[in-house]
């Protein structure tokens, strides 16, 4: 038996490629690729790039190239239906299996009568809802803080308060009943007649990854109930295997590297037209494992961002629930608690873009937010001054071990159990706990500079106002290789580098805009754009980055040194420490760094 033809883009869309070539080959990821040696041949310095979001690899030495399945096809010597076969059953992906071709053409016609019929009741509840009948709901979409290019965009519609509205109209495409029926947005009533599922709603068009519409959500006008109903589940469309919005936010979360889970459909529209586009909403049901997963496979942190209300406080609960026995060190899960009584559309209307940015961008680790809550179920406030007694940090300690005995994963489990180790020796030490909360809030709120960050800005600074240097290099590194030691410092250069090298003609005005979009902390923003530079000559600036770049590699040396002394209180003297092979090693490269820096210094003057 063979799959039907369209199985295999559905597969390469819910796989990402890095998973699948990082089992043959060390990956490292630099800006939005990953980077390592080529499979195909022999190299000392990678050359091999794979880009989750096309899906594709490409090695610069060798020009091998392919997608997902002609990676496997290569690598395992294999056909394209066993390379087929084998990707499906690694990643527990059923299989549409056909009997022949005859077949495989009847299902395939089968499957594009479906997207037709349901593209049809797209475009009917689109042009209902600019009818002189859908007046109220665009009013009330209006009053969101919608505008005609939004609804246009998300393609929104409006369900007329009639029972045979819907069914006439596909009747008249010539639909059969029983196409119809499949659709999900007609259902049967006991007596075997057919009538419109969603009436009098505002529509929410659902699409999978590919955008084609697989199923509609509504939400009712007035007080009605239930507030918000799906189309019926069929063979396109499964509630907990999909996710309203992904394919909308799919680029966006690559380039932002985070995704954001919000409850409701309006909650992912308000956040996408402000420009939090990185976001996705499960479909009126709890988020499922298979909903994360499908995440997991193109970022490896996942924000939930629920109402702060009772309902989205057991919601979060059951996400840890769900999240805990699956928690690894490659996938993140983030709470973002709003304050109670908003939801993401009342809050990001209130604060705005910025604001919300930050709030999202300080979303707490799942580990933090599960002893929250078990701390709030034994009444412990753990920032009274009352130390607490043994009675209840053993009750608490006791669910903490029950919670994370959970994990399977035994170095993420170790890491949970050090952590609450930590809390509970702290527990009740008002000063601690205080200053946990200040550190937190001084780390979003501001950039802390110490020296290696200062040098990392201003060489950003530098590669900002002059694009060409963004290929240099010289004894002591290659730019682009470079790895800050700040995370986010490291991840704006990766950006930068990847715009020039697709833009190698851009100007300062084109640069900074790009940038702008990208980086989400104003205060980084302000440091690295404010950078002045009096002289132009581009000999002298080479210099100065020169200098700014040894200046970083001596900050880390130094550091690496002083670690060493550390670790030996013995030692006094520097003609001692020169004993030991790797500190003199560490010394002798920190005494050239220097040297390097007086002269470059001295010939700048």
């Amino acid at each position: 038996m063979n799959f039907s033809k369209s199985f295999p883009d559905e597969l390469q869309s819910q796989i990402m490629i890095s998973d699948v070539v990082s089992k043959r080959v060390a990956l490292k990821k630099k800006g939005k690729d990953h980077w390592g040696l080529c499979p195909f041949h022999k190299e000392d310095s990678p050359s091999f790039s794979v880009n989750d979001q096309k899906g594709f690899y490409h090695c610069f030495g060798c020009s091998a190239n392919g997608n997902i399945i002609g990676f496997v096809m290569n690598t395992e010597n294999l056909g394209f239906k066993d390379a087929v076969i084998k990707l499906a059953n690694d990643y527990s992906i059923p299989i549409p299996y056909v009997a022949g071709e005859k077949e495989d053409n009847v299902f395939q016609e089968k499957l594009d009568r479906s997207y037709l019929l349901l593209e049809t009741v797209c475009h009917f509840f689109e042009n209902n809802l600019l009818s002189n009948n859908g007046g109220a709901a665009l009013k009330y979409l209006y009053e969101r803080g919608l505008n005609n290019s939004h609804i246009k965009q998300f393609r929104l519609g409006f369900a007329l308060d009639s029972y045979e509205a819907l069914l006439n109209h596909l009747k008249s495409k010539s639909f059969s009943d029983a196409e119809i029926l499949a659709s999900g947005v007609i259902t049967k009533n006991d007596n075997g007649k057919l009538y419109d599922k969603f009436r009098g709603r505002i529509i929410f068009p659902i699409t999978n990854l590919k955008g084609k519409v697989i199923a509609f959500g509504g939400r009712i006008m007035g007080d009605g109930q239930p507030k918000y109903l799906n189309s019926a589940e069929t063979e396109l469309f499964k509630k907990g295997h999909n996710l309203y919005n992904f394919s909308n936010a799919r680029k966006s979360i690559y380039d932002q590297k985070f995704v954001v889970v919000v409850e409701g459909y309006m909650d992912a529209i308000s956040l996408a037209i402000n420009g939090i586009e990185n976001v996705v909403a499960p479909l009126g049901t709890a988020l499922t494992l298979d909903q994360l997963q499908i995440l997991f496979k193109i970022t490896n942190d996942v924000v939930v961002c629920l109402d702060g209300d009772t309902a989205g406080i057991k919601a979060m609960r059951r996400t840890i629930d769900l999240v805990l026995p699956h928690i690894n060190p490659n996938h993140l899960t983030r709470f973002a608690i709003l304050p109670n009584g908003m939801d993401p559309d009342d809050f990001v209307r209130k604060n705005g873009k910025q604001k919300t940015k930050e709030f999202l961008f300080a979303a707490e680790n799942l580990s933090k937010v599960l002893f929250d809550f078990e701390a709030q179920d034994l009444n412990i406030n753990y920032s009274s001054e009352e130390l607490l007694s043994p009675e209840k940090k053993g009750m608490l300690e006791a669910k903490l071990l029950q919670k994370t005995n959970l994990i399977s994963d035994v170095v993420s489990r170790k890491h949970f159990f050090q952590y609450y180790k930590n809390l509970l020796f702290d527990l009740g030490k008002n000063k601690n706990s205080k200053n946990h909360n200040l550190t937190a809030k001084k780390t979003i709120n501001n950039f802390e500079l110490d020296a290696q960050t200062s040098y990392s800005i201003a060489i950003l600074g530098i590669l900002i106002n002059f694009p060409t240097l963004v290929n240099y290099q010289d004894e002591f590194c290659v730019l682009k290789n470079l790895e800050f030691k700040n995370q986010k410092l490291s991840d704006v250069k990766d950006h930068l580098i990847n715009f020039l090298d697709q833009n190698p003609n851009a100007n300062f005005s084109e640069v900074k805009l790009n940038l702008e979009k990208f980086i989400d902390n104003e205060v980084l923003k302000e440091k690295i754009f404010g950078m002045k530079f009096t002289d132009k000559n581009l000999e002298n600036i080479t210099q100065k980055l020169q200098i700014f770049l040894l200046k970083y590699f001596h900050e880390e040396v130094s550091q690496q040194y002083a670690d060493l002394l550390a670790q030996d209180h013995e030692i006094e003297t520097d003609d001692k420490v020169l004993k030991d092979g790797k500190q003199k090693e560490l010394f002798n490269y920190k005494t050239h760094l220097e040297k390097k820096i007086l002269r470059l210094i001295s010939d700048t003057l």
